[in-house]
């Protein structure tokens, strides 16, 4: 063989290695040397195909405990919201203006319990990563956060503290007179204290937390740093399932309520859903910084910090099915086809001449 020949792909093995784990390099390394050793005095013949895939399968069998232990964790963390598969990454280059990571799953994958496929969320416990750009065969890319072109719809999620104090303090007077009966003078006292924290209890928010400004982020552009995020378009002028609308300037639905921020640092910031591809309720980033709000300005500018400690570097990851369906994408000829059929076979009323389906695709194309 000659130098030529077994150059080239012991060059492209070791540029593959760049952004392998400490523990995975160590192993390949000792893999690589013997075979390398063999090859030069003769004994043996380089398989450039098979010398990465067979290290890094051995590496993942030896982590395979990890993994699992990973999956528990998320499992726990998603509260079983969702199907999820927790997957090893198996490559990252180490340079500050990556913002792609590889997966070791694919189509031919067994044992995933959704389709996986591009634009799946990507998630460390409950907090969002990134998103599947790319499906092959036996492995998958993830583009992470701080890639600009990975833009999730968010909104401020802030504690109300003060219900939250309040339902505190309700709960031990509720738990101390069922403990201490004599506390009160009256056993009759006790039966009207005790309807009467039932009431107040029923009357307060259900959940502690308000739900304010909505807006979109997406990464920094290089030399930033890739934990910190922009945010754009942050405000609550449209009426939705968590309330109506709020001034931009004065957080008020109306007049007699009392002045609140839409948005400010420390709050937490997650998903929302309105984008059609990341559900509701992943951790996503904590508002470190607001822009102050120009003259005629219709929302606020940020700046985020991402959730997930460990970002960008990442030994496992989980991924979890996307929303069905865009809401910014118009419909395919299929959707189209199949909604078409569906009506005509449970509706009664004949379709008018000249306008069968290809008719209907027409007009709506």
């Amino acid at each position: 063989m000659s130098s030529q020949t077994w150059f080239l792909p012991l060059w492209f093995f070791a540029a593959t290695l760049i952004g392998l784990p400490e523990e995975a390099n160590r192993s390949i390394h000792t893999r690589a040397s013997s075979i390398v050793a063999s090859m030069l005095s003769g004994n043996a013949e380089i398989q450039p195909s098979s010398l990465p895939q067979d290290a890094l399968i051995s590496w993942a069998e030896e982590h395979e405990e990890e993994r699992q232990a990973a999956a528990t964790d998320s499992g726990e963390a998603l509260e079983n919201r969702y199907p999820y598969r927790v997957a090893n990454v198996i490559f990252q280059a180490n340079t500050p203006w990556s913002n792609t990571v590889w997966i070791d799953i694919g189509k031919q994958t067994p044992g995933i319990s959704f389709r996986l496929q591009k634009n799946c969320p990507v998630v460390v416990r409950d907090s969002l990563v990134g998103i599947i750009d790319f499906v092959g065969k036996k492995a998958s890319r993830v583009r992470l956060l701080s890639d600009p072109y990975v833009r999730p719809a968010v909104r401020v999620v802030r504690e109300n503290s003060q219900v939250r104090h309040l339902v505190q303090a309700v709960q031990e007077i509720q738990k101390a007179t069922a403990l201490n009966p004599s506390l009160l003078p009256k056993p009759e006292l006790a039966s009207a204290l005790s309807r009467l924290l039932d009431c107040l209890l029923q009357s307060l928010p259900q959940s502690s937390e308000l739900r304010l400004a909505k807006g979109e982020l997406q990464g920094a552009e290089y030399p930033s740093s890739p934990t910190i995020l922009r945010g754009v378009g942050f405000n609550y002028d449209f009426d939705d399932e968590e309330g109506p609308k709020r001034d931009l300037r004065t957080g008020q639905k109306s007049l007699q309520e009392q002045k609140i921020l839409l948005i400010k640092p420390g709050d937490l910031l997650e998903t929302s859903g309105l984008d059609g591809i990341f559900p509701r309720g992943l951790r996503v980033a904590t508002v470190a910084s607001v822009s102050p709000l120009e003259e005629g300005a219709i929302a606020y500018r940020i700046l985020a910090a991402i959730d997930s400690p460990d970002f960008p570097n990442f030994d496992h990851l989980t991924v979890i099915p996307s929303l069905p369906n865009d809401p910014l994408q118009p419909p395919s000829d299929t959707d189209l086809i199949r909604s078409l059929i569906e009506e005509a076979s449970t509706s009664t009323t004949p379709l008018p001449k000249g306008r069968g389906l290809k008719g209907e695709i027409s007009k709506g194309g």
